[in-house]
């Protein structure tokens, strides 16, 4: 990266994919107070397949969001389906 100053990577301990969700739901609300937009903010993943409990969580939520490289989870036909 050429950006010579910024917030160091954030260790953070959570006991499950839902609570790691609800984690992440909180701090991309916690910025927005601060006065991020949502547009500002990223969450990245590893697999797109990882998604679905912070997709599930954001949707609860009614927090807007565009998924990059797959469908969102509830888009998927075998989740429609159910």
């Amino acid at each position: 990266t050429d950006r010579a100053a910024g917030a160091a990577p954030e260790l953070v301990n959570v006991r499950d994919e839902a609570d790691q969700a609800r984690f992440i739901a909180e701090r991309v609300l916690e910025n927005r107070e601060a006065g991020a937009a949502l547009k500002q903010q990223a969450v990245l993943f590893r697999a797109s397949h990882h998604s679905g409990p912070l997709e599930i969580e954001l949707t609860r939520r009614n927090i807007p969001f565009v998924k990059f490289g797959g469908l969102k989870f509830l888009d998927a036909a075998h989740v429609k389906d159910l």
